[in-house]
């Protein structure tokens, strides 16, 4: 960005926009499902860790903070989709495992997100949607070197 770039006319400013906006549909599709934003994640997260991890894998995983996993783990739990139980080989870790519950809802979850596909990358063609792609890695890749 040169300092005569508007700040308005910065892909990071539009970025920021896009993540907004994109955010804000994912939350309306997940009301649908009766989840909000990030719980899919880590009901997916759970699913593909074998049904069970650790506070601080999931954390890991999601790249988020520990106390942010503690609460999102104590609203899932209060609906019945996961539970804690203590780690059988060390009663100091707590594990959270998804509940048949919480399992049957993996095909929605993918469903939204196929939705939320579809109205992102509408009008977008198949060589787009991979240069799109293949941009918004290098993107990820630059903010998180070091």
């Amino acid at each position: 960005m040169t300092s005569s770039t508007p700040f308005q006319e910065t892909i990071s400013f539009l970025l920021t926009q896009v993540a907004k906006s994109h955010r804000h549909k994912a939350g309306q599709l997940l009301t649908e499902i009766e989840l909000h934003p990030g719980q899919e994640m880590l009901l997916k997260t759970l699913g593909h860790l074998g049904n069970h991890a650790t506070h601080s894998e999931l954390a890991d995983e999601l790249n988020v903070k520990p106390a942010t996993v503690s609460r999102m783990i104590d609203r899932l739990e209060q609906y019945g989709l996961v539970r804690r139980c203590k780690d059988e080989n060390d009663q100091r870790v707590s594990l959270v495992h998804l509940t048949k519950t919480g399992q049957s809802y993996e095909v929605a979850i993918d469903e939204m997100w196929c939705k939320l596909e579809e109205t992102t990358t509408a009008n977008l063609t198949t060589e787009e949607r991979l240069i799109l792609r293949r941009l918004l890695l290098q993107i990820f890749n630059n903010l998180n070197a070091e």
